[in-house]
């Protein structure tokens, strides 16, 4: 009986955190990347920054457990004008854990994917990173079913590369 009960309470938790879950799985990013200095072709010292546009796709969400996504996302370095960046690509594919938020609305952010940097004045420089953050979730249309969700996030991505290190603030909207 015991276990009977055990396993019904869990079904419920996990049934209810099921029903709270995202409308599609997938989302989009927007925001801005202010890479780490390093060395082109002539030895100058630059860095990529600007706009960066991703898109992901979640494969768990669950609100006890948190979300694994999927996604991949492109840094437009140079599309700042007198950013002082040197003019490039900045090209991330990654996987991702949010964590359920704690007692306060704020959650934390970590990651792992594939880097590539690439640019007419420097060395393609690509590798394996990690990526550590914190996410605010906003609150849309004051969190009516149906609208989508978005938060507020900031990161520090760790690339194998000079290049491929850096800051990043953006919005996700979740669909």
């Amino acid at each position: 009986m015991k276990k009977l009960l055990t396993l019904a309470a869990f079904g419920a938790v996990f049934s209810a955190s099921a029903c709270a879950a995202p409308i599609t799985p997938f989302g989009f990013y927007v925001g801005y990347f202010r890479g780490n200095s390093f060395s082109d072709r002539l030895g100058a010292t630059v860095h990529l920054t600007g706009f960066e546009l991703g898109v992901q796709q979640s494969l768990v969400s669950l609100p006890l457990l948190g979300a694994v996504d999927l996604g991949a996302s492109v840094c437009f370095a140079g599309s700042l004008k007198d950013s002082g960046s040197v003019n490039g690509n900045l090209y991330r594919i990654y996987a991702q854990y949010k964590s359920p938020s704690g007692v306060g609305p704020i959650y934390s952010v970590g990651g792992f994917g594939y880097y590539l940097a690439r640019g007419s004045s420097f060395n393609n420089q690509s590798g394996f990173g990690t990526e550590i953050g914190v996410g605010y979730p906003l609150k849309l249309g004051g969190g009516i079913p149906g609208l989508p969700g978005a938060a507020i996030e900031a990161r520090y991505r760790l690339g194998q590369r000079a290049a491929t290190k850096g800051w990043a603030i953006g919005v996700t909207v979740q669909f």
